[in-house]
């Protein structure tokens, strides 16, 4: 029984002859194909390196943006969050801060990727602060094409804001029940109780309580149910 099992594992010159063709045809492909094969690797390769080096720039380009930011708000003399309370007191002037955000604006038209948003955010943040409103939607309608993420969300929620501010409650509505449908998680939350907040600044209280009764389907346990639970029954309360 050994010796006919050993026999099966014998090929036989047919079986030979076929595995040598095969070897063969492959040698022959090979050595036909060779030098697209190599411009292949070649190219793969070069695509690796270059995707590397594109790496390399936006990081570089990145921390290019970011100083250049930093020295525009050293020339205010105050951080971002301070510069409401500098031009308050006096300490500084509405036009140099302008100023300052023109220049921002004008890094962010040079960048790309998340540093060209940040630098139009912040532009729009210091045109808000000066009062200068025309300026500040046009830094952030410059900023949402380019925005993801909680960048885009701020960029829309801004505008929204100033739609508000300028008596266009009905944008701000479209805008935040936009970022209501297409955000989820914290985003979704944030906007969904912003949006019952414009609900009550338009006068729309039972669309604001709606939208109140919404989230807590919609996150019964989210640590801000409480938040809408009072802000519903505030209002159920003034109604009665």
């Amino acid at each position: 029984m050994a010796e006919e099992e050993d026999d099966d594992l014998d090929l036989s010159p047919a079986d030979a002859g076929a595995l040598f063709r095969a070897e063969m045809a492959t040698t022959n492909f090979l050595l036909g194909y060779w030098k697209g094969l190599l411009a292949l690797l070649v190219v793969a390769l070069v695509s690796v390196l270059l995707y590397g080096k594109f790496l390399d720039y936006r990081t570089t380009q990145q921390k290019s943006v970011a100083g250049k930011v930093a020295l525009l708000e050293a020339k205010l003399g105050a951080p971002l969050i301070t510069l409401s309370d500098a031009i308050e007191a006096g300490q500084l002037e509405r036009d140099v801060v302008v100023s300052a955000a023109r220049e921002l604006l004008e890094v962010s038209r040079e960048a790309s990727g998340p540093a060209k948003v940040e630098a139009a955010l912040k532009a729009a943040e210091m045109f808000r602060i000066a009062g200068s409103d025309d300026e500040r939607r046009a830094a952030l309608e410059e900023a949402v094409p380019y925005a993801a993420g909680v960048m885009a969300f701020s960029a829309h929620g801004s505008l929204a804001n100033l739609d508000l501010e300028q008596g266009n409650g009905e944008a701000a509505v479209e805008r935040w029940q936009t970022l209501v449908d297409t955000e989820d998680g914290i985003l979704a939350e944030e906007a969904m109780l912003e949006l019952g907040l414009v609900y009550e600044a338009i006068g729309r209280p039972d669309d604001a309580r709606k939208t109140y009764a919404d989230f807590m389907t919609r996150f019964p346990e989210s640590s801000r149910f409480d938040k809408a639970e009072q802000r519903d029954a505030r209002l159920a309360a003034g109604n009665g």
